[in-house]
């Protein structure tokens, strides 16, 4: 983008500009400037000033963008990215109510589209877990949430291997799939509460 061409140092000023913000407006940058560029280096700098308090205003803040602005596009994607790559589940709930409040046409066209974008990187991260022996417990439920988000995906192949994956798990932590499965009733796609319920 251009301001990312503007300066050599354009990427540590914005990280400066997004660190400081809140100590001197209150807000965090997402809330004071809705610009692609703010967003990528803010959602890669979240976990650095992230407390549960800047993560509700991001919540909420995300939650009041028109479902296909870029910034609310990016965010997801980048939220995706730290779940499948690094195995990172810190801002699931975002996604969680992010995917809670769309339409199955929103579905369809926003979430679809990321899970289809990133179909490598999952299948490569629904492995890792297929082969893990032993889970952490403190992680087993946000496995569950994500593959069960997974479940609404177009791709035949992966909701197949996400159905597959909650089987299996789900044999080992029934409690904490059904928990999951209250969790995400209120999803609009009914395809993922069928496959949820197979499972």
């Amino acid at each position: 983008s251009e301001i990312e061409k503007n300066h050599p140092l354009s990427e540590d000023i914005i990280k400066s500009i997004i660190f400081l913000c809140p100590k001197y407006t209150g807000k965090s940058i997402f809330e004071v400037m809705h610009n692609p560029t703010i967003a990528k280096y803010s959602s890669q700098m979240i976990e650095v000033v992230a407390n549960d308090q800047n993560r509700m205003s991001l919540n909420n803040f995300l939650l009041s963008q028109d479902v296909n602005s870029e910034t609310l596009k990016y965010y997801i994607e980048s939220f995706v990215s730290e779940i499948v790559i690094f195995e990172k589940y810190d801002n699931l709930n975002i996604i969680k109510s992010l995917l809670l409040k769309m339409s199955i046409t929103e579905l369809n066209t926003v979430w679809c589209e990321i899970v289809r974008s990133k179909t490598k990187d999952i299948f490569i991260y629904l492995d890792k877990i297929n082969n893990r022996k032993q889970h952490e417990e403190s992680t087993v439920s946000n496995i569950l949430l994500f593959i069960s988000f997974l479940l609404s995906s177009t791709n035949r192949l992966l909701r197949d291997t996400a159905t597959n994956m909650l089987v299996l798990l789900g044999e080992k932590q029934l409690l904490k799939l059904f928990i999951v499965f209250k969790d995400i009733d209120q999803i609009g796609d009914l395809y993922v509460k069928e496959r949820l319920i197979a499972s």
